[in-house]
């Protein structure tokens, strides 16, 4: 996927994301990246999907 702004929402056992606008549907098991510009500043593995 291309990058795309979303917001980040973290608690004690998740990390949640939503995008600004529709995204392509993603797999469990992708790896998620989160960059503020060029740097990588943290990432996980999707484990669930809410649409």
């Amino acid at each position: 996927m291309r990058p795309s702004p979303c917001s980040i929402t973290i608690d004690s056992d998740n990390t949640s994301l939503t995008f600004d606008e529709p995204q392509k549907p993603t797999a469990l098991g992708q790896v998620a990246a989160f960059y503020v510009n060029d740097e990588l500043v943290g990432g996980g593995i999707v484990s669930s999907i809410i649409k």
